[in-house]
Parts: C-alpha cells; structure tokens; sequence
C-alpha cells in the first residue's frame, strides 16, 4: 500500500493513544538453515543474477529490467538499514525471518528474482489502522490479500517478477530522465555546436557551446543533490509519485550532507572505470593488430563480448549506487521521524507500517558523546557555515563527475550524443556501444553481400 490509497481509519497518531504502541513486535525464531550447501546454492545465485543482469545491460529494454530489479533491491536495503537499527534485530536470526514474519514484507526476505515472482501480495485492507489496533499480529488475518485466478497465480509465479521489474523499471528511468535529460541535452548541443563553430570559423557564435555547457553543467550539479534521495524515496514507496515530493525530499536531503558529499565520491570512483571502458576500444587495433584481420562479423562479436564483460562491471557499480543512497535515505528519514523534523503524516504507509514493526517511531534520546572529536565535526557541519563548505565540496565532486564524461567523448564520441544524454551509472545502465555500421557491414556481410570491411579503430572496433 503507498501514501495514495490510504484506507479509512489510517491516520495512527489519532489511535496511538488508545492502545497503540511503538515497542518493537517479538518475531519468531526460525531454525538456521544455514550450512554449506545453501551457502553454495547462494553463491549460485548470485552469480546467475550477475551474469543475467549484464546481459539484460546489453540491450535498451534489458536495461529498463535492471533498474527495476535495483528499485527493489534499493527497497530492500532501506528496510534491512531499519532492521539493523532496532532491538528487533536482538530477537531474531536475521533479517529474512523478520520480513518473512509479516506479508507484507515477505517479499524483501532476500534479493530479488528475474523471472520467478515472490511471495509478495497486495494489501488490500489493513495497515496502519491494523497496526494501531491492539497489540498487532504479524502474518496474521488482518490484512486481506489479492487471491488470483489459477491461471493468473501460474503466471505470476513464472513471469511476476519480469513484469514488476518493468514497470519499475519504466517509471524509475523517466522520472529520473525528468531531472537529468534537460542537462544532458544541453551537452549534446553544446558539443555539436562547439564543434560546428570550430569547423566553420564562426567566431561571433563562440560563445554559444561553452556558455550552454556551462548551463548545463549547472542543471545536473543542481540535480544530483536531489536526485539520489528522490530516487530511494520512490523505491522505498514503491509509487513514482513520491519521487516528485519536492519539500519532504529536500528535508531528507538536507539531513544528510556528509553523505550527500559520499556518494557524490562513490558516484565519480565508479564513474571512472566505466569512461575507461568507453574509451579504450579506441586503442585496441594498436594493441593487438590481429583484429585489423578479422571479419565484420568476427569484430562485431568481439566488440560484443567486450562490452558484456564491461556490463559485468557496469551493472554492479549502479546497483551499489542504489544501494548507497536507500541506506543513506533510510537513516535519514529515520532520524527526521524521531527528531519531529517531518511528522509520521509524511510516511507512506509501507514504511510507517515497518517503522512501527521495528518500534523506530519514538524519539530516541542522543546518546552521550563518546568521540568529543568527531562529535565537534559533525556539530559544525550541522551549521549553516557547515552545510555551505559541503554543498560546495560535494559541487566540486559532480564537476569533477561532467569533466571525466568529457574526457570520455572527447577520447570516444558516440554518434546521437548517447554518452551525453545517458549516463550509465545514474540513468540507464546500457552499456552496448557497439557502432551501427560494424552491425550493417556484419549483416551485409552475413547476407553474401559484397561490402568494404570497416576499420576497426573508426568507432572502437
């Protein structure tokens, strides 16, 4: 259930003081089913899900299946970072029984699937009006849920979490292209009509690329202070109407400037390789000479091979981005919800629903000092003198993030300003740049038609 469909009797600061309470819910021990075997199993896992996930990095569509997949896992992150805070974590094995301990979190229990749907269900009664009514029980009658057809129950066992990632997928890369095309597309234009006046001598005009770049520039800085909390906002709802919750995300944001300025660095260590990556193929007729003599079809399936190995990295690099910034966004709405500074009104259900599970609603007292150091730091950060020096560090940060992208055009420009207009790491994680006359001269050449081979160094084949 998200802030939009809120049912009646849902508002929980009207019934706390009949009988509710924020003390965390006891959750049943399970038996650990841990050993070697599952640990293996694990390990099987993981690697399935790695290597299907650089191959869906291959393709456009594929690329929208991993943002979903990593708006889940983002999710996911941002209940397990709760978990972790709570004494509830002291009553239990792990953070799979304490999800798998209510429905509604049951689908978080481990990572996400695929292909195969989870245990995850629609709620269609129930939450906070459930959670506020006595003492709550968990897993229990009280929450109504969906119960398919047979037919429908089939397909949402064996292709529910396709269709799920999807649509997350969709909704995540174009909210996150409302905020961050506009610069892009600036750069594109910049770049062409900086290059345009070079050609042409048009020295009247030589202001128009530098001082739209600039623009620029300005526009994605600007975004990247709100997007990371915005994106683990909407991940942890779960409605891409929550993305665009201006003053409460900004709130949060703003909560959190030391970590704004650490994922702005992790943002641009990972960044790094990825321009790597891009770049490189430029020089690979230099290094090994054999490629000059290989068929189009033969480059092409190198060239292919090698942007596959490429997502390997890729598609790790953004999830852990993800990841990062729903663990910052979770202690920081943590922190906001006990400190007052926004009211348990501005939660989504789901999270006031957890939030309370964990007994994290109520204030919690500060702790006493036990670093004065690091205690003095943090409190001028807090300052406004503080928060100015890391705004402008963390700027300095994503400057340094546009200056190794045009490192990277300048070094490999890719024809339709993709690598302006889409940045891998906080847009669409697509890593194929495999150059469409290489796939033209590859099919020619398959068909029987007689065609000149293209160089392999023109576009890094």
């Amino acid at each position: 259930m998200n802030s939009g469909s809120r049912g009646p009797g849902l508002d929980a600061r009207t019934a706390e003081g009949q009988g509710a309470s924020d003390d965390p819910v006891p959750i049943p021990r399970k038996a650990d089913g841990g050993g070697l075997r599952a640990r293996a199993w694990r390990a099987l896992c993981a690697a399935w899900k790695l290597g299907f996930g650089a191959l869906c990095g291959m393709s456009f569509l594929g690329s929208l299946l991993v943002v979903g997949w990593a708006q889940r896992a983002a999710r996911r992150e941002v209940v397990k970072s709760w978990w972790k805070r709570s004494t509830v974590r002291r009553n239990c094995l792990g953070f799979a029984e304490f999800a798998e301990a209510d429905g509604r979190t049951a689908g978080l229990a481990h990572w996400p699937d695929w292909f195969l749907g989870g245990p995850e269900a629609a709620p269609l009664a129930g939450g906070r009006a459930a959670a506020t009514d006595g003492a709550p029980s968990l897993g229990s009658d009280d929450v109504a849920f969906a119960s398919p057809s047979p037919s429908r129950s089939w397909i949402r066992r064996w292709t529910g979490s396709f269709g799920l990632n999807l649509k997350l997928g969709i909704q995540a890369a174009f909210n996150t292209s409302v905020v961050l095309l506009p610069g892009g597309l600036l750069w594109a234009f910049a770049w062409y009509a900086g290059w345009q006046n070079s050609f042409n001598k048009g020295y009247e005009n030589a202001a128009i690329g530098p001082s739209t770049f600039a623009l620029g520039i300005l526009l994605f800085a600007g975004a990247m202070f709100y997007l990371p909390m915005a994106q683990a906002r909407q991940a942890s709802t779960g409605d891409w109407r929550e993305f665009y919750r201006f003053k409460l995300v900004w709130k949060v944001a703003r909560r959190g400037w030391i970590a704004a300025f650490a994922l702005a660095v992790l943002a641009l260590l990972l960044a790094f390789p990825m321009g790597v990556f891009r770049a490189l193929p430029l020089g690979f007729p230099g290094m090994d000479a054999s490629l000059l003599d290989l068929s189009a079809t033969g480059q092409l399936r190198w060239i292919r091979r090698y942007y596959y190995f490429t997502a390997l990295y890729g598609v790790p690099a953004f999830v852990l981005f993800r990841l990062m910034a729903a663990r910052v966004y979770a202690g920081a709405i943590c922190g906001a919800v006990q400190s007052g500074a926004i009211s348990e009104e501005d939660l989504a259900d789901g999270e006031w629903e957890t939030l309370h599970r964990l007994g994290l609603l109520r204030p919690v007292p500060a702790p006493a000092p036990a670093r004065p150091l690091l205690v003095k730091m943090l409190a001028w950060l807090a300052t406004r003198t503080g928060r100015i020096t890391s705004a402008v560090a963390t700027f300095v940060v994503w400057l340094l993030f546009v200056f190794n992208l045009m490192t990277t055009e300048f070094l490999h420009f890719h024809v339709g300003g993709r690598g302006w207009w889409n940045q891998p790491l906080l847009q669409l994680p697509w890593f194929d740049y495999t150059p469409k006359q290489l796939k033209e001269a590859a099919k020619a050449e398959k068909d029987g038609s007689v065609v000149r081979r293209p160089k392999p160094d023109a576009e890094g084949r």
